[in-house]
């Protein structure tokens, strides 16, 4: 069969992701992913003298808002600049760049219904921290279609 390898890889995905059957088929292997793979470095935002990361929890669907010394996954944040955060476990340090998960590969995208816009996730000067997490929420209901 000339076209089989489509069954099994998506060739519109970064990387051409490995394709499962079923629901979780454009997630990847969501639903059996450690909870490193379904944590989303989305950005940061300035905070009262403070970086603070947006980190998406794809299998709730909520975006979580942490600080370096937090609890994630089964570790915790050692640090974060603006276009990356530090992740550490037992002792490793993973350096998650903006679109990865915790495991530092790139995050499964989700098909969206629609055309979206790409927006940068750090706050613009003098906005608030509840208007970044707001428009990231309504962004990501577009995106999976909620």
């Amino acid at each position: 069969m000339e076209f089989s390898v489509l069954i099994s890889r998506s060739i519109f995905m970064k990387g051409r992701a490995r394709l499962n059957s079923g629901a979780s088929a454009w997630r990847g292997s969501a639903d059996s992913a450690s909870p490193e793979q379904s944590m989303v470095f989305k950005g940061a935002t300035q905070t009262d003298n403070a970086v603070a990361a947006l980190v998406e929890d794809t299998t709730a669907g909520k975006v979580l808002m942490l600080k370096p010394g937090d609890s994630l996954a089964r570790g915790t944040i050692a640090a974060i600049t603006l276009d990356r955060l530090d992740y550490s476990v037992a002792g490793h340090v993973t350096r998650v760049a903006i679109g990865q998960n915790l495991v530092g590969d790139q995050a499964a995208a989700v098909p969206s219904t629609g055309p979206t816009t790409m927006t940068s996730p750090v706050a613009p000067p003098g906005a608030s921290t509840d208007d970044v997490l707001e428009r990231m929420r309504r962004r990501r209901q577009q995106e999976v279609g909620r």
